[in-house]
């Protein structure tokens, strides 16, 4: 079930304006989230083309950074700084670009899809899954799509925030 749901949303492509225009409506609410929480770290992730892009110059301006990277089958956050920017770091952030291992204080996690209770569906490694099960801090879901519903399975776990028409809604 959720594979196919994985090709379906996959397969709704947006236009190149309508996805910048979405990525900079999110990237205001994301910063303004931030500044309301107080937060002095986020995680974040280096976007792939279907997810939200929201890295830039001024999230660095308003809270210390970092970025994924897997260590076997773990997905663990290691601070980054500005300078990443201008290196086009992969998805699984490479050694010479992480700093210490950090365990941010909210996560922006992304996915293929949310549904309105917080679960997301994600690319099938279950590795936000697994990090998500033992992390205490803010969770913000951020997604192009959003459904009713999504299949649950008992390792889902759903994030607390989501942001959804414009707006952060508080779901789990």
């Amino acid at each position: 079930m959720k594979s196919e749901l994985r090709i379906t949303f996959k397969k709704k492509i947006l236009s190149n304006d309508q996805r910048s225009h979405l990525c900079l409506e999110v990237k205001s609410i994301i910063q303004n989230f931030i500044s309301e929480k107080n937060l002095s770290s986020v995680g974040a992730y280096v976007a792939l083309d279907d997810e939200i892009n929201f890295v830039d110059l001024d999230l660095f301006k308003t809270t210390s950074v970092s970025l994924p990277y897997l260590d076997k089958s773990q997905m663990r956050f290691a601070s980054v700084d500005k300078s990443i920017l201008n290196k086009n770091p992969s998805y699984d952030l490479e050694p010479k670009f992480r700093g210490e291992d950090i365990t941010p204080e909210a996560i922006v996690v992304p996915a293929l899809a949310f549904d309105k209770s917080g679960i997301r569906l994600g690319r099938g490694g279950g590795f936000y899954d697994r990090y998500l099960a033992d992390y205490k801090g803010l969770t913000l879901g951020v997604s192009f799509n959003h459904v009713d519903e999504l299949p649950r399975e008992d390792h889902d776990i759903a994030v607390e925030y989501i942001v959804k028409d414009k707006e952060i809604l508080k779901v789990n």
